[in-house]
């Protein structure tokens, strides 16, 4: 049976490069169909940006995501990766739920 959510050694990088904060560092996560997961943690450890990551709301620097077993494919443009096919993202977007904890967070 195909992972629900899988996460593949995911980065995330804030800031320009000689100066940049990491807020994830090759995180693996793989969720099961009917699995339940709590992320717990200090503020500013990465759960929110976790989170950010399944729907490509904010795009890892490295790393892969699937949803439902479908690899999002990526490419690299202007140095920055991007999703390759956002018909692809748009389609596996509107599987999912996702409620913000405050809305002016973002």
């Amino acid at each position: 049976m195909n992972p629900l959510f899988r996460l593949s050694a995911a980065s995330v990088h804030f800031g320009p490069a000689h100066n940049a904060v990491r807020a994830l560092s090759e995180v693996t996560l793989t969720i099961a169909p009917g699995e339940r997961v709590a992320l717990v943690g200090a503020n500013g450890c990465g759960k929110s940006t976790l989170l950010r990551c399944i729907p490509l709301l904010e795009i890892p620097d490295a790393g892969d995501i699937a949803i439902g077993g479908e690899t999002i494919s990526m490419r690299e443009k202007r140095g920055r990766r991007e999703p390759a096919d956002t018909a692809q993202v748009n389609r596996l977007r509107s599987t999912l739920g996702f409620v913000f904890q405050s809305f002016n967070l973002w």
